[in-house]
C-alpha cells in the first residue's frame, strides 16, 4: 500500500509541476509587464 501511496503522489507531482510549467509558458510574455488600466486624464 505504502508503495502505491508513494507512486501516486510522485505522479500527480510530476504532472502538477507540468501544468504550472505550461501555465508559466503561457504567461512568459506578460511576465513582470504592467500597463496603465483605467481612464486616462490629463
Amino acid at each position: 500500500v505504502e508503495e502505491n501511496v508513494a507512486a501516486a503522489t510522485e505522479i500527480g507531482e510530476e504532472a502538477d509541476q507540468q501544468l504550472l510549467q505550461d501555465v508559466q509558458d503561457i504567461l512568459k510574455p506578460v511576465k513582470d509587464q504592467s500597463w496603465p488600466s483605467g481612464i486616462q486624464q490629463s
